[in-house]
């Protein structure tokens, strides 16, 4: 990554690829980053689309120049860093598994209503955030909406239905 970033004089911030492991550390897949535009863009049009903050590399400046993490958000922490990172500069994505995330049934990332509570707020800083050029600005309900989505599935998938509903009739009216 340092290499890359060193290659790449506009980016200050890389991410990569990483291994998925179960509990027991057993391979589970290669999660990818499914970018289509800028970071900033599909940061807040799209969701997490680093996936995890393992492979995060910027430099030290950035990090404080970005406002380090914040600790009213606990699910969300790194995709509001990554956010706010990304509005500093471009970020450079390399396709090559670099790190190793063990998923198990305890994992943070499976609690509905915090990950409610936190992506809302990760895009309501995001879309708010000085200087957004107007192009993404515009795109904010569609976001908010897509985002509606993925909370109704998690709260389906967590058997919670009539949050299930209330989220799916959000992104519907949205």
């Amino acid at each position: 990554q340092l290499t890359a970033l060193e290659k790449q004089k506009d980016c200050r911030c890389c991410y990569s690829a990483f291994t998925v492991v179960d509990s027991e550390l057993l391979p589970l897949g290669i999660n990818h980053s499914n970018r289509h535009g800028s970071a900033l863009e599909d940061l807040l049009t799209r969701g997490n689309v680093v996936g995890s903050i393992c492979t995060v590399l910027c430099e030290r400046s950035l990090f404080a120049t970005a406002g380090g993490f914040d600790p009213a958000l606990s699910q969300c922490a790194d995709w509001d860093m990554l956010v706010r990172l990304a509005a500093e500069t471009d970020v450079l994505y390399l396709d090559e598994p670099l790190a190793t995330y063990r998923q198990h049934s305890t994992n943070m990332s499976r609690n509905a209503p915090l990950l409610e509570r936190d992506s809302l707020l990760v895009l309501t800083k995001g879309f708010g955030l000085p200087g957004l050029p107007p192009s993404l600005v515009w795109r904010r309900r569609t976001a908010f909406a897509r985002n509606y989505m993925v909370l109704a599935g998690a709260y389906f998938h967590a058997r919670q239905y009539s949050d299930f509903a209330r989220c799916a009739v959000r992104a519907v009216s949205l």
